[in-house]
């Protein structure tokens, strides 16, 4: 995923967002485009991975995470409802 805008610069007010669950999502969802919806200047870009309940599953969201990350040259935003503590604070290391 890039985010690369028509002149080969980073769009500035692109953002990239995870709305991270250990179900369905749906309450990271509500959660993050309620604060989001402060912010009409910027373009999120919204990317839901829901049912993320393993510590394996957890690794491959860092790193995809991660990886957004180093294409966008921006942090993305990550909302997340995992219940897990152990898991929540793997995610937290994205």
């Amino acid at each position: 995923m890039t985010t690369a805008s028509a002149d080969g610069e980073h769009a500035p007010n692109r953002r990239t967002v995870f709305f991270v669950s250990d179900r369905t999502g749906i309450t990271a969802e509500m959660l993050g485009n309620s604060l989001l919806s402060q912010f009409e200047a910027f373009d999120f870009q919204r990317r839901t991975i829901p049912f993320v309940d393993t510590p394996e599953k957890i690794a491959e969201v860092v790193s995809v995470i991660d990886a957004t990350g180093t294409a966008d040259r921006k942090r993305p935003l990550v909302f997340s409802s995992i219940v897990d503590e152990a898991m929540s604070a793997q995610l937290g290391k994205a």
